[in-house]
């Protein structure tokens, strides 16, 4: 059975002691990582097959699990306001940090599209992975925190990534596709109807809110699948960019 704590809030105070060893956290996860690719790769799963699955994940499971993981967290200000910041600060700082790349290696060396690649790679973290992980450590408190850390960086993210892709790549993104762009996707909207719900004090409503929370948690599982699918595509980028 898994150990609980009282102690387990929306900071990181929620993989506190009473949380399973790494090993035991990780472990499982990774399992399926490799199980999924065993399955592709031994035809087991054509490939064919994996679409479906992705797109079912990213559009209906991942939003449901941040709706309903949002919409119950407690995002007072004492509680959300310093992550929140510590998360902007890391990821701008990284994103910098490979923005300064370009005066110090010429253009000849590192092309803008592959600039675009590091760029994208250091500033996108592997959400997905950090929900199932945080699920296993600290039960509910973890996902919440996760899901809330998404929904602070998440939008964030996808404006920087289009902006550099716009500035590096062979096209110019206006502001209107930008914003369109942003507002497309699932994962953003599923933050923003979980924070309609929760600062507007509806929450998670009755048995609508019992079938999000159950699409919420198959989302755990299906991330895994998008992590397969993410490794394999970022493969296929690296060689059409040699």
């Amino acid at each position: 059975m898994r150990a609980r704590c009282a102690r387990h809030s929306l900071t990181p105070v929620a993989i506190c002691r009473c949380a399973l060893p790494i090993d035991a956290t990780i472990l499982p996860i990774a399992a399926l990582i490799v199980a999924g690719w065993a399955a592709v790769a031994t035809g087991l799963m054509p490939r064919d097959r994996w679409p479906p699955i992705e797109g079912f994940s990213f559009r209906i499971l991942i939003p449901a699990m941040l709706i309903d993981a949002i919409a119950r967290a407690d995002l007072s200000g004492a509680a959300l306001g310093p992550m929140a910041l510590t998360l902007v600060t890391a990821i701008a700082l990284a994103g910098l940090a490979v923005l300064a790349l370009r005066p110090a290696i010429p253009a000849s060396r590192l092309p803008d599209a592959r600039l675009s690649t590091v760029f994208q790679t250091t500033t996108r973290w592997n959400g997905f992975i950090a929900l199932a992980v945080a699920e296993r450590a600290a039960g509910t408190p973890g996902v919440v925190m996760i899901a809330v850390s998404m929904a602070v960086l998440i939008p964030l993210i996808n404006i920087a990534n289009i902006v550099v892709l716009a500035a590096l790549g062979p096209g110019r993104a206006s502001v209107r596709q930008i914003a369109l762009t942003v507002a497309k996707n699932p994962l953003v909207i599923g933050c923003a109807v979980g924070l309609i719900l929760n600062l507007t004090g509806i929450g998670a409503p009755g048995a609508a809110g019992e079938v999000i929370a159950m699409l919420g948690r198959a989302a755990l599982r299906g991330g895994d699948h998008l992590r397969r699918r993410r490794v394999v595509g970022a493969r296929r980028l690296a060689r059409a960019e040699r």
